[in-house]
């Protein structure tokens, strides 16, 4: 049995032990105490494990032996240190053990060892042999008298309840996807003043790239260029922009560029003599980042924001005077709702 070669093995490490053989005199007993958190809190098993190695020894409070078993927490297990304190002197023992259970049955074959090694191993022997002897066979039992077979019956189960509902929130897909979205903002552009814009966007995504197809009307701004003059701008644009889309969780950073190209038109408006109007070509860059929230798989939130730089420098005259130019850089800002499909 494996405790009966420990405790051979220990016994032999420990080397002899600490009191005479005329010190262990087990009507004097021994004084046990036991420190230990409250997790491990169990002296009266460590006391049922002596009895069991030293069925003679007592255990008292004012025992001619002071024992002292202190258990601390430590890495994978418990720091155990065992002290026994008796006339000739402290005998310390110190070990680690893996569990409460392993560091009381360690603790109470150090202490029997340490005050008798001899009446420890033949019980550990004794308790070896018993355990070895082999169990008796259990008598065989009456072979089972077989009934008749039932008659076949057919049994019809309708199920009335209703399936389980399905997850509120199911695993987000994989692969690709589409996007159609619907965005609004304005900014600072395409000419040298405010304007707004409405977009419209189709875009193939991705798990971390998005590309995308857009459309966008410049809503009309009427603006005073002096003496009671005014022109109406509205224009139009379509476009095309990749994003690479770093994720966090349901958030996710898009840092994007594209192309887009299109028609900036003014009107003249009365009082202006013989008014014409005007178109002027829109091809511009825009780069920006982008913040997009999707607490649902099919649903996403999203904030862009982008400067625009146009590849044409035009404008609008009145009477051969350019009265409004195109801004050399323009700012956007933009925000929408954008529904994902599988």
């Amino acid at each position: 049995m494996a405790i009966a070669l420990a405790s051979l093995i220990m016994a032999s490490v420990l080397g002899p032990p600490a009191l005479p053989d005329d010190s262990v005199e087990h009507d004097r007993g021994i004084e046990l105490r036991w420190d230990a958190p409250v997790e491990c809190d169990r002296a009266s098993e460590l006391a049922e494990r002596l009895a069991e190695l030293l069925p003679e020894l007592s255990v008292q409070d004012d025992g001619a032996i002071d024992v002292r078993v202190r258990l601390d927490a430590a890495a994978g297990g418990w720091s155990v240190v065992v002290e026994l304190d008796s006339e000739l002197g402290v005998d310390r023992r110190e070990f680690v053990a893996e569990s409460c259970a392993v560091a009381i049955d360690a603790s109470a074959l150090v202490i029997a060892v340490a005050l008798d090694p001899i009446t420890t191993t033949r019980a550990i022997e004794r308790v070896r042999a018993a355990r070895l002897e082999p169990e008796p066979e259990p008598e065989p039992e009456p072979e089972p008298e077989f009934a008749p077979e039932p008659e076949p019956t057919t049994n019809v189960t309708i199920a009335t309840e209703p399936p389980d509902d399905p997850p509120d929130d199911p695993p987000r897909p994989r692969g690709l996807r589409a996007g159609l979205a619907v965005l609004g903002g304005g900014g600072y552009g395409p000419l040298q003043s405010g304007s707004g814009i409405l977009l419209a966007r189709l875009a193939l995504i991705g798990r971390s790239w998005r590309a995308s197809l857009r459309g966008g009307y410049l809503p009309p701004i009427v603006h005073e260029v002096g003496d009671d003059r005014r022109i109406r701008v509205d224009g139009w644009l379509i476009g095309a922009r990749g994003c690479a889309v770093p994720r966090r969780n349901a958030l996710e950073f898009p840092l994007c560029a594209g192309i887009e190209a299109g028609a900036v038109r003014g009107s003249p408006l009365r009082p202006i003599a013989n008014p014409r109007d005007a178109s002027q070509p829109w091809i511009a860059a825009e780069l920006g980042p982008g913040l997009s929230w999707s607490p649902r798989p099919r649903l996403a939130l999203g904030l862009e924001l982008a400067a625009v730089v146009p590849f044409v420098t035009a404008g609008f005259a009145l009477d051969q005077q350019r009265v409004l130019s195109f801004s050399p850089v323009g700012v956007r800002a933009l925000a929408g709702l954008e529904l994902r499909l599988r």
